[in-house]
C-alpha cells in the first residue's frame, strides 16, 4: 500500500495521498505534513454526502469526487471498501491527478 501511495505523492503537485476506511480512519498515508489525519474524517463525510446525492438522482455508484478550490484540488476515489484521498497544490493538474488516483485505487483494490 505504501508503495502505491508514495507513487502518487511523486506525481507533480500532489501533496497528500491517504488511504482511509469508509468511516475516516487512516489505513496508510504518504504526505508532506501530518495535517491530513483530521481531514480523512471530513473526506469520509464528503463522499457519504456525494453518494446520497447520486442515489437520490439515480446516477449510480460514486467513483470519484473532485473538489476544486482557489489553489488546489482534492480527489476522493473509491477503492473497494476504502477511500483514497489525493490532494494537489495546483488546479491545472486535476485531470492527471484524477487519472493517477483511479489507477492507484485499482492497484489498491487488487491488494485487498
Amino acid at each position: 500500500m505504501e508503495e502505491i501511495l508514495q507513487a502518487l505523492l511523486a506525481v507533480d503537485s500532489v501533496t497528500c495521498a491517504v488511504l482511509a476506511s469508509r468511516d475516516g480512519l487512516i489505513i496508510a498515508s504518504a504526505a508532506e505534513d501530518a495535517a491530513h489525519m483530521s481531514r480523512a474524517a471530513i473526506a469520509s463525510a464528503l463522499i457519504e454526502t456525494a453518494e446520497k446525492y447520486c442515489r437520490d438522482m439515480r446516477l449510480g455508484a460514486v467513483q470519484q469526487t473532485v473538489i476544486t478550490a482557489g489553489s488546489g484540488v482534492i480527489v476522493l476515489t473509491e477503492a473497494g471498501r476504502m477511500l483514497l484521498i489525493t490532494e494537489s497544490s495546483r488546479l491545472n493538474s486535476a485531470g492527471l491527478i484524477m487519472a493517477e488516483a483511479r489507477r492507484a485505487a485499482r492497484a489498491l483494490q487488487r491488494q485487498q
